[in-house]
């Protein structure tokens, strides 16, 4: 029983890494839909930790402490400094990395997600990754 008392410590960048690296697993073990669902939150957080990184508050008043696609919109909103200029590419790119993704992907149901939609956000993730800085 762990009795002492706990403090979250954050970090976007340790949280996308450990989403990516656990939706790679699920992938490889069948689970598309919670594989997918990882992949939609380490794209999140890898976009989160680059704001970070950046000096850009993430709150919830600019909408930066948001979910995609939420985050996106505010992301290109609010993110107008040179080091994100990357990134800024990525998400203005046509179609939108994630196309499809919200935070919602956890209810999915088995099989409603698919393995193509899974392939092109573990493909998007990387991009964003990439753009962020991330190294897997």
């Amino acid at each position: 029983m762990v009795t002492a008392a706990w403090r979250l410590t954050e970090s976007y960048s340790d949280s996308a890494k450990r989403s990516y690296k656990a939706g790679v697993t699920l992938v490889v073990a069948g689970d598309t839909e919670t594989a997918a669902h990882l992949f939609g939150i380490a794209g999140e957080c890898a976009v989160k930790a680059a704001l970070d990184n950046a000096g850009i508050n993430v709150d919830r008043a600019s909408g930066l402490r948001h979910h995609f696609p939420t985050l996106r919109s505010a992301v290109l909103r609010h993110g107008r400094t040179r080091h994100m200029k990357r990134l800024l590419g990525c998400l203005s790119a046509s179609p939108a990395v994630l196309d499809g993704y919200n935070i919602d992907t956890r209810y999915a149901a088995n099989a409603s997600i698919g393995q193509a939609r899974c392939a092109s956000w573990h493909s998007d993730v990387k991009t964003i990754f990439a753009a962020s800085g991330i190294v897997i």
